[in-house]
């Protein structure tokens, strides 16, 4: 802007100022091509989020649809027919299943209940494995897939032969403590396998709700 203010002759003033204000036309020319994108694209989403609102409500008075927290709740008590739950998770089961229908559906506290419910609903209630307790088969599945590690084929043994003599495991548990890829996954997968019980990986890796993983 300086240069051209020091241009005196008004022909030469007039050949600065002209680029300049073909940049500034396209630069306005840009932002408002722009801004109606931006004013089509939210008003597109508004338009579909007011219509699919309107039919969720029609639907519901027609009684073709349910909302979502009837839904979940019908959802969570159709799993757990026919299982055979202990009294205090069914208890527990019944005091979350009437949090739920007075929380707001939008709230976190919600959707902490609705995933505590969806994992308790899901869980095998009244199916138990049964334990093959033979110590020389759980030897031989260690040595076969773990070479070294005799403290800690040792101490599986112990805890195996303890329930053994009792009939069955209860109480203590085992627990495997170190680094990643030192092979505790892999000792807990051949526990599994002299037992004749599945194995199931549970990764808590990022959670930070205690709630999800409390019990």
């Amino acid at each position: 802007m300086q240069e051209v203010l020091d241009c005196v002759p008004m022909l030469r003033r007039m050949e600065k100022v002209l680029p300049m204000l073909r940049k500034e036309v396209e630069v306005a020319r840009l932002q408002k091509e722009i801004s109606a994108e931006v004013n089509r694209k939210i008003g597109e989403h508004q338009r579909q989020f007011f219509l699919k609102e309107q039919l969720k409500v029609i639907q519901q008075e027609l009684g073709l649809s349910k909302d979502d927290r009837s839904a979940d709740i019908e959802q969570f008590e159709q799993r757990l027919e026919g299982k055979t739950l202990p009294p205090q998770a069914r208890k527990k089961f019944d005091e979350e299943i009437g949090k739920l229908k007075v929380l707001e559906t939008g709230s976190p506290e919600y959707a902490v209940t609705r995933n505590y419910l969806d994992w308790t609903s899901s869980l095998p209630w009244g199916v138990y494995g049964e334990d093959k307790l033979d110590l020389k088969h759980a030897r031989k599945v260690l040595d076969q897939h773990h070479a070294g590690l005799d403290d800690i084929k040792a101490r599986i043994l112990e805890f195996l032969a303890v329930g053994a003599y009792k009939g069955e495991i209860s109480g203590s548990i085992v627990l495997l403590v170190g680094p990643p890829g030192v092979g505790k996954t892999s000792v807990g997968r051949s526990i599994a396998e002299s037992l004749g019980r599945p194995f199931y990986r549970l990764s808590v890796g990022g959670m930070r709700d205690e709630a999800e993983i409390k019990g």
